[in-house]
């Protein structure tokens, strides 16, 4: 029996590809046992500035307490002199309360966000939001951190692939960014067969996304939800899976 396995840092509402690979996925690993950096997304999301013509972005970025950049993920902490809840919030709506799906949007983001108003741990913020989208949009995937998995050692293409050995995975499904680090040959040899997820192809040859939603390989899932909605974003993740991978 096939078992698809996704690994990724949990990001600060991240962008559409991630949701895409956990669509893929029996068994979506938060990698929270690697160093914290804090130019990453794992702080930051993109999304639209309020009033913008031409797709010009700003970041809502987690205040993160000082002294912290190379800890791992799972232990990182947020300043305590910042209400980020009230702020982001604030900005999703000044900036998407014309978008076609902002009521059904706004109204699953806000009890996600508010319910984690008093938490400090980044890593639980951002695994708590990203599960709230999953649910939103059917994704059914199992969750585990890798800081609960036993004895993983190695970098890059051995600390994955020693994840994906510990969960008996026959399937990786990988963004197209892992290309350049990890060892295909080696993964095959374990019986892993390697699934690239490219949203960013998807969607360029896509003539409604590229109209309605053309900003949504770049900025935040929140964003591409915005504009086209829970529905329309689940049928275009089955159309893929459809195409791109049963078809293949």
């Amino acid at each position: 029996m096939s078992k698809a396995v996704a690994i990724h840092q949990p990001n600060y509402i991240p962008w559409t590809s991630y949701f895409l690979k956990a669509y893929l996925s029996d068994v979506f690993v938060f990698h929270d046992s690697v160093a914290f950096s804090k130019g990453t997304p794992t702080r930051r999301c993109g999304v639209l500035k309020p009033n913008s013509k031409n797709g010009e972005s700003d970041f809502l970025a987690l205040p993160i307490a000082s002294g912290q950049e190379g800890m791992p993920i799972k232990d990182i902490l947020l300043s305590d002199h910042f209400d980020w809840t009230t702020k982001h919030l604030a900005l999703l709506q000044n900036t998407y309360r014309k978008a076609p799906f902002y009521k059904p949007v706004y109204e699953m983001i806000v009890p996600a966000m508010m319910a984690l108003k008093n938490e400090k741990n980044m890593c639980v913020i951002n695994a708590q939001l990203i599960k709230a989208i999953f649910s939103f949009l059917e994704i059914k995937c199992t969750t585990i951190f890798s800081s609960q998995m036993p004895a993983l050692v190695g970098k890059n293409h051995a600390l994955n692939l020693a994840i994906l050995k510990q969960l008996d995975a026959t399937i990786y499904v990988s963004g197209k960014g892992a290309s350049s680090y990890q060892d295909e040959i080696e993964l095959a040899n374990n019986g892993i067969k390697v699934i690239y997820s490219d949203w960013k192809k998807f969607a360029d040859a896509n003539d409604f996304l590229k109209q309605n939603a053309p900003y949504s390989t770049g900025l935040s899932v929140i964003d591409t939800l915005f504009w086209i909605g829970k529905e329309q974003l689940i049928a275009f993740f089955e159309a893929y899976k459809i195409n791109e991978i049963i078809g293949k």
